[in-house]
């Protein structure tokens, strides 16, 4: 049995390698239904409320309040006409409100991931900065206190968002993370490592995407768009919500 999951983990990395290999030869950044199908990747429709939330993932349960620290509450993006400054500077507004909001009922409900440098989960530069639209990670997190391949990544790109087409970068970006989560030996049980994706586009929305691989196909569930252009705290405890949250009972280690 292990020598099997050891080979079907080796052959979702070399399919989704595969997918990468034909991603990065395409011209167009925004991937259209016909290439996704040529592609081995499936788009549904995703929310972060009840119905249609992601499958892999469940949103931290107790109360967020938001952050309380001078850098945050006197400051807020503001936007202009470079489409990938405006994204890398609400990437880091998000990233720091992840790891500083408020978590009042922190010891009888603690979070269900915390910072993690993610350099040490060896997954590569998870960027590509060398051709337009350039696009970035800014932080990747596991979950806390398990065994587990779930991963949250935050990323940022100078493309201006479209909710019906995803974005090559955010592709490639899942592909990286996923391929090395089922390289990783502590996670051998694990034949599907999700990745929930926080990704900030041009000129001042992010979307959530969660992604998986089904032993057949790349399965991409996507939100629309959420504008952030004004601070906006509702959102913002909406998102650290699912940020800060645990895996699901869904199981990992079969289909």
């Amino acid at each position: 049995m292990a020598a099997d999951n050891l080979q079907e983990r080796k052959s979702h990395r070399m399919m989704l390698r595969a997918i990468k290999e034909s991603l990065e030869q395409l011209n167009n950044p925004c991937i259209s239904g016909a290439d996704l199908t040529d592609l081995g990747i499936q788009q549904f429709l995703m929310s972060m409320s009840l119905e249609n939330r992601p499958l892999f993932f469940r949103p931290y349960s107790a109360l967020i309040q938001p952050p309380e620290i001078d850098t945050l509450i006197n400051y807020y993006p503001e936007f202009d006409e470079s489409y990938f400054r405006n994204a890398e500077n609400l990437s880091w507004y998000l990233n720091q409100y992840f790891q500083n909001c408020i978590l009042p009922n922190h010891d009888l409900n603690p979070p269900g991931s915390s910072y993690v440098d993610f350099g040490s989960f060896k997954f590569g530069k998870l960027m590509d900065v060398s051709k337009h639209p350039r696009w970035q990670v800014q932080a990747a997190w596991n979950i806390a206190h398990a065994t587990v391949p779930h991963m949250k990544v935050l990323m940022y790109s100078g493309i201006i968002g479209n909710r019906d087409e995803l974005f090559r970068g955010e592709l490639l970006a899942i592909i990286d993370v996923m391929c090395r989560r089922l390289n990783t030996k502590s996670l051998r049980p694990h034949i599907i490592a999700p990745v929930l994706l926080f990704s900030v586009v041009g000129m001042h929305h992010i979307r959530v995407l969660e992604a998986y691989f089904n032993g057949k196909e790349l399965v991409v569930r996507a939100t629309g768009l959420y504008d952030l252009e004004h601070r906006n705290h509702k959102l913002l405890i909406q998102l650290s919500k699912w940020w800060l949250g645990h895996a699901s009972d869904r199981s990992t280690k079969e289909y």
